[in-house]
């Protein structure tokens, strides 16, 4: 996938999505614009249900929007069916969820190894590598244990290191701190920001926080289906 400084890694234009409540119309995007450069880190903020999740499901390709265009790239997202747009989310993109979305069954490593597994690398490559990225998060020890095993901030640094282990070209986190203590969502956040930044991952997180929120190069607001640029950060 191609992209230049030039040219914003993530292109929407005009978004909008419907959904039907009980034969109730529902807009959660009203035709919303979007750019995030390449590289850059872009916090999503707004009240619950004003469709933060939504425009990043979009962003992800798990979602299509009902009208608009979605550039990562030079790859039109919006286009794609949704088998290609599997493969390229597993090739292209990283995902942080807060409720971190492990496999019970699989211990540490296995679960950071899926995404390079899912895209064709040999099992034992794969495995180690995992334990590399763990290794860089603080959980060596950890590696094989499953995930019941784990407190949240060690299942949490398990999702950063599945989210990044394909080398993504974007990684979005949906309230990444969402579920976790101050204190240990504060390391969580700077292990992920920084991995980030040292690497030239663009990063776009849905937050309620505002320290998550402080830490992003730009803060965007969706309120009433649109997106517009935060210059106080105000969070609910």
């Amino acid at each position: 996938m191609h992209t230049t400084d030039a040219t914003p890694l993530i292109r929407a234009r005009g978004l909008s999505r419907t959904y039907d409540q009980g034969g109730i119309a529902q807009h959660v995007l009203r035709d919303a614009d979007l750019d995030v450069a390449a590289g850059e880190q872009v916090a999503l903020i707004g009240r619950s249900g004003s469709g933060k999740s939504t425009l990043l499901n979009l962003l992800a390709g798990i979602d299509r929007p009902d009208a608009g265009s979605i550039l990562i790239g030079d790859v039109a997202l919006h286009a794609l069916d949704e088998t290609a747009r599997t493969r390229f989310r597993r090739t292209h993109i990283g995902f942080v969820y807060q409720f971190f979305n492990l496999i019970p069954t699989l211990t540490a490593v296995e679960n950071a190894a899926l995404p390079l597994e899912l895209t064709g690398t040999p099992r034992r490559r794969a495995l180690r590598r995992a334990r590399e990225d763990l290794a860089t998060l603080g959980l060596a020890a950890r590696a094989d244990a499953i995930p019941d095993q784990l407190s949240g901030g060690e299942r949490q640094r398990v999702a950063v290191a599945r989210a990044l282990i394909h080398a993504p070209t974007l990684v979005l986190a949906d309230e990444p701190t969402g579920n976790l203590d101050v204190a240990i969502g504060r390391q969580v956040l700077a292990q992920l920001q920084g991995l980030c930044r040292e690497r030239g991952t663009t990063l776009v997180t849905v937050t309620h926080s505002g320290e998550v929120a402080a830490g992003a190069d730009r803060v965007l607001t969706l309120e009433a289906g649109r997106l517009r640029e935060t210059g106080e950060v105000q969070t609910w």
